[in-house]
């Protein structure tokens, strides 16, 4: 047997436990899908949609996954009980998915950032090749498959050996801050763009005409996927949480954090995409190539490129690590298997599946698959189970509130959560 597994630590402070939460939430998503959904959303009502969505839908989800994990003690594997364990390997195998294309994202992120440093007037005139060339549109991407993912997945595995305290933790505190550092200095310099102030009033102004049910639709989707809801992180970090941290408190910080990053994001690429008279688009080709004509019409565009993927890959690699810190705290505990036995085994195998999905160049089907299915559908029965089936008097020594507030969030838990990701689901058949 192993000398101590992820399950056996604890989080060393409440601080470094929401640092360490948010930061798996906040995630590649956070930076370049939330702007092209907020700009087809028209702006200020989907952004007064989307901080509704998440105070009271994704705070009340994220809380039952907290719950759960102290509650029992245990990871998202062994969180529930014989005959409904195969919600666990679920959402267990959900993150796994999630974490083959997180590597390659990563990888890509990785690579971006190097050719920023060594060569920014080469990456300037030749963004659309270099991703390309990565992608797999022009022979087989050895860079963008195999050489910078592999590199990104080593820092990966070498921060998850140092565990919960010395590995998560230390990333974490060192991570975010310098995330919100380089988001603050980037959203000052597109602010600051001649015609940046027309997508600031874009983002501010209020007009439900423009929202649309499938406006709101895509802000319900976004918020929860946001949040990491529906793996199996937040289950296992919340089972390292002590017993006299208040979860409520944990997880409002929690997704405070997460949608600061997202909002904060917005107003960098919206006003920046108008000031250069383009438009945000969703998916990684707006992160590594139509991203390239705001900075070339941007003065200092090299430094503030830099910047820019500084913070995308210090925003993958917290969300990464998390990831791959909860797969192998679930493999750890359940089949007793050292962690480094364990962290070669699933990195090897997310990078081989990794290769083929960038060398095959199916689009985005992995997304596809964890995004608007998988994810949800193990949000929904995570939902369902807490709310319906799970010893309620255990529920509410965890959350440790009022009776009221117990009560709403129940009703939250039982009834509207489940019905907003069915909505999901259906909605997902049409698109």
């Amino acid at each position: 047997m192993f000398v101590k597994t992820y399950m056996k630590q604890q989080w060393s402070s409440s601080i470094n436990f929401i640092l360490a939460a948010a930061g798996s939430a906040i995630g590649l998503g956070n930076i370049w899908k939330f702007p092209k959904y907020a700009f087809e959303g028209g702006g200020g009502a989907y952004i007064l949609v989307y901080l509704i969505i998440v105070a009271i839908l994704g705070t009340a989800v994220l809380l039952a996954e907290f719950a759960l994990g102290r509650a029992t003690g245990e990871n998202m594997l062994m969180a529930f009980p014989r005959g409904r364990g195969w919600i666990g390997y679920l959402g267990v195998a959900t993150a796994f998915l999630v974490l083959c294309y997180y590597f390659q994202a990563g990888g890509r992120v990785l690579r971006y950032l190097w050719g920023y440093l060594s060569d920014a007037g080469g990456m300037f005139l030749g963004s659309e090749q270099v991703y390309l060339k990565m992608t797999g549109f022009q022979g087989f991407p050895f860079e963008g498959a195999v050489l910078f993912p592999l590199i990104y997945i080593l820092l990966n595995a070498w921060i998850v050996q140092g565990g919960v305290q010395r590995g998560i933790e230390r990333l974490s505190r060192i991570a975010m801050p310098v995330m919100i550092v380089l988001l603050v200095v980037l959203m000052v310099r597109a602010l600051s763009m001649d015609g940046a102030s027309r997508g600031v009033s874009f983002l501010l102004h209020i007009d439900f005409s423009t929202l649309g049910f499938d406006g709101l639709i895509s802000a319900l989707g976004q918020a929860f996927f946001s949040l990491s809801i529906g793996m199996s992180v937040m289950v296992t970090y919340g089972s390292m949480l002590g017993r006299k941290e208040p979860l409520f408190k944990n997880a409002v910080w929690v997704c405070a954090l997460d949608t600061l990053t997202a909002l904060m994001a917005g107003f960098i690429l919206i006003p920046a995409v108008f000031a250069v008279g383009s438009s945000p688009s969703g998916g990684d080709s707006f992160a590594f190539v139509e991203i390239t004509a705001v900075f070339v019409g941007m003065r200092g565009g090299a430094f503030f490129a830099l910047l820019f993927y500084a913070l995308l890959f210090f925003a993958a690699i917290v969300s990464s690590v998390s990831i791959l810190a909860g797969v192998l705290c679930c493999i750890e505990d359940r089949w007793g298997i050292s962690r480094g036995r364990a962290t070669v085994w699933v990195c090897a195998l997310a990078l081989a599946l990794g290769v083929v999905y960038t060398a095959a160049s199916w689009g985005g089907w992995l997304e596809i698959i964890t995004d608007r299915w998988l994810m949800p559908i193990v949000a929904l029965l995570t939902c369902l189970y807490v709310g319906w089936e799970f010893d309620q008097k255990r529920l509410r020594l965890e959350l440790s509130g009022s009776a009221k507030g117990f009560k709403l969030w129940g009703f939250l838990i039982r009834f509207v959560a489940p019905l907003a990701i069915v909505a999901i689901l259906i909605l997902s058949l049409w698109q």
